[in-house]
């Protein structure tokens, strides 16, 4: 209804209207009202029944109130101009009504009193919808910390919320909107303000948590136990096992250290430590004594290489046996390509092959076998391809026919051919792999690649089939690092394992490389 009279009080004094009594005083004392009170309700009902008189007995009909427009005086309007400057100058956490109206005054000498004031602060913030915040809000920006923030606003949940926070502060956004769009606390979004206004983009980066002493001692106990049972083999504590299990330390740590620990922290710890399950794999080695002294010359070779100087890595592939061969192809969904496992030889092929490592070149020719005389012709045949080089540098393995005498005598010969001569013969220099050491030889990767490309998914019915697919490979392999000498290499073949540059740290040599299986299989 809109009266602060109780309805039953009212009620009364519409019933004695109606019975026509309206001594006031009478009324003023039996129902312990104020004269003017029962005056303004008689003269009421006396409108209703003037205007409405079939409403005048209608208890629930009450005329609708007319709230009286106080008209705005200039007093008026230069107070709600000044509202939002005396806020932006409060320096308090929240606002207080008696500074607020204290600084404003101090301003105006003759304005509102308290009173006035606060009704007409409270009217004006409520038609305003100002938020009791604003003079808290983050007033202007650095260009570099904008760009910061919009960074943020691209990355994850927790910058996210700050720089939406202080971007919409900015734009003046309300504190109590801002914190449900972040779904925090109306504090923590002041609090975030706050820090930026102090501190900038470093106030907004949370400082890392300190661990008590006394958990970071407890953990670093823990780590320490447990890397003690590491260390002892199951068999100490009962169980019949080699190796070590999650669920076997646990119960180990409890049956040691009297002190329960839980499947899930074992595994958390020795993640934390770097520890998890790995297969052991058998690795090339080389047992080679002087292996860093061989190493040595062949790095220092190559990083003084002249321009009249050629450097070689040969390398026999084979005994290849023709024959139909599996790999990876692309096949339909549903079909399964079956290799027999017993195949009838059709025949074989040796390739031996020098690959130039300044050129990436590859020199080759197919023999029926591997031994010294086959070294003797790839050697011819480098001497013929490169005579107007000074110097030919050779590296290979250490297999018997790569030192034996009958090919020392046939260097031996080379080298003592006048170098005066027209036509002379360039000098030879072996420059030997360590034993063992095929994951050193680069070739092993051309020949890795020409496995990928012409041999996997194979077919042939000759061994002149695939001696002419070997051909074609290397010819186009040539011609390609001819037209692009500085992408030698390069992934643009999608064949090769790596790069076919000397480095020590590759393994050139394929585990399971076909050469290997052929042997197997012949």
């Amino acid at each position: 209804m809109g009266y602060l009279t109780p309805k039953e009080k009212i009620d009364q004094i519409r019933r004695c209207y109606i019975n026509g009594f309206t001594n006031q005083t009478v009324m003023h004392r039996k129902y312990g009202l104020h004269r003017t009170t029962v005056r303004k309700f008689i003269r009421l009902f006396r409108e209703i029944e003037r205007l409405y008189p079939h409403k005048l007995k209608d208890f629930s009909f009450m005329l609708p109130q007319v709230k009286k427009i106080r008209a705005e005086t200039k007093l008026h309007k230069t107070l709600i101009a000044a509202l939002p400057e005396l806020l932006d100058k409060q320096t308090t956490k929240r606002i207080n009504i008696i500074p607020l109206w204290e600084t404003y005054r101090a301003s105006y000498p003759d304005g509102y009193c308290l009173n006035w004031f606060t009704q007409y602060f409270i009217a004006w913030r409520r038609a305003n919808n100002v938020c009791l915040f604003s003079h808290r809000r983050v007033k202007e920006i650095h260009p570099d910390q904008t760009a910061i923030l919009t960074a943020w606003r691209n990355s994850d949940n927790q910058h996210w919320k700050r720089a939406v926070v202080i971007l919409g502060s900015l734009s003046g956004k309300p504190v109590k909107e801002m914190a449900t769009q972040v779904e925090r606390s109306q504090e923590t979004v002041l609090r975030w303000i706050e820090n930026f206004k102090e501190k900038g983009i470093e106030g907004l980066i949370d400082p890392p948590k300190q661990m008590a002493p006394e958990r970071k001692k407890a953990k670093e106990d823990k780590e320490a136990n447990l890397m003690k049972l590491m260390h002892e083999t199951p068999q100490l504590h009962g169980f019949n096992r080699t190796s070590w299990r999650i669920e076997d330390l646990a119960t180990a740590y409890y049956k040691v250290y009297n002190m329960p620990m839980g499947i899930s922290t074992v595994g958390i710890i020795l993640q934390r430590m770097g520890y998890g399950y790995r297969k052991s794999r058998e690795v090339l080695t080389s047992p080679d004594p002087n292996f860093r002294e061989k190493l040595q010359v062949i790095k220092d070779i190559l990083g003084n290489l002249g321009p009249k100087e050629k450097f070689f890595s040969v390398d026999e592939m084979g005994p290849l046996f023709i024959r139909k061969r599996g790999g990876r192809t692309f096949i339909q969904n549903g079909i399964l390509t079956a290799i027999p496992q017993k195949q009838k030889n059709k025949g074989f092929i040796v390739c031996t092959a020098a690959l130039e490592l300044s050129t990436n070149q590859v020199t080759h020719f197919f023999s029926p076998k591997k031994n010294t005389d086959e070294m003797i012709k790839l050697i011819d045949i480098l001497i013929e391809k490169y005579h107007d080089q000074e110097k030919l540098y050779i590296s290979w393995d250490a297999a018997a026919w790569h030192a034996s005498t009958k090919l020392k005598a046939k260097l031996a010969a080379v080298n003592s051919l006048p170098k005066t001569a027209a036509g002379q013969a360039p000098e030879l220099v072996l420059a030997p792999l360590p034993a063992s050491a095929q994951f050193l030889n680069v070739i092993e990767s051309v020949f890795s690649g020409l496995c990928k490309a012409v041999i996997h998914n194979s077919d042939y019915n000759t061994p002149e089939e695939c001696k002419v697919a070997i051909t074609r490979h290397f010819f186009e392999r040539n011609e390609h690092f001819l037209r692009h000498p500085k992408k030698a290499g390069n992934t643009i073949w999608g064949k090769e394992r790596v790069v076919p540059v000397f480095d020590e740290s590759k393994n050139f040599k394929h585990a399971k490389q076909t050469r290997k299986k052929n042997k197997k299989s012949g």
